[in-house]
């Protein structure tokens, strides 16, 4: 059998795919750069915002007693073995790496009071004034993807 008139079957079916546009609605520009305006008054009319009250600055006692602060020291060095530790097994993954390194930067703020408020010159305050300064370094380097 051999087909001849094909312009009827284009008619008919081009027809039945093309989006129908109605007339008489707004086009999606306008109903756009209405709600666009409608939202900028919205905006400007609740320009007021709470204010937030600064906590007071929280006051840091240093230890008056020297066995103490090396007890405070010894400590901060533990947490950076383990986290040395740790860092070099390879069962270890990063994941469970991240509370130990932010625990490290609590800690390493913590120890930065303690160091600003010991002696310089005093011996203690160099092991822990190099201690904070590898501490950083590795929370650096943990949270830039170092070890990934």
């Amino acid at each position: 059998m051999k087909i001849t008139d094909t312009e009827n079957v284009k008619n008919i079916i081009i027809p039945q795919n093309q989006k129908t546009v109605k007339n008489g609605k707004q086009k999606f520009d306008e109903i756009l750069n209405k709600k666009m305006q409608n939202a900028t008054t919205a905006r400007s009319e609740n320009k007021t915002t709470p204010t937030v009250k600064q906590p007071p600055p929280l006051l840091f006692n240093p230890p008056s007693d020297r066995e103490e602060v090396v007890s405070l020291v010894s400590q901060f060095l533990d947490i950076m073995e383990e986290y040395s530790v740790q860092l070099s097994s390879s069962k270890t993954s990063l994941k469970e790496l991240a509370p130990l390194v932010s625990r490290m930067q609590t800690e390493t703020e913590n120890m930065k009071q303690l160091s600003a408020a010991l002696p310089p010159g005093d011996g203690i305050k160099e092991i822990l004034d190099e201690t904070l300064i590898r501490s950083s370094v590795e929370v650096i380097k943990f949270n830039r993807g170092d070890y990934i």
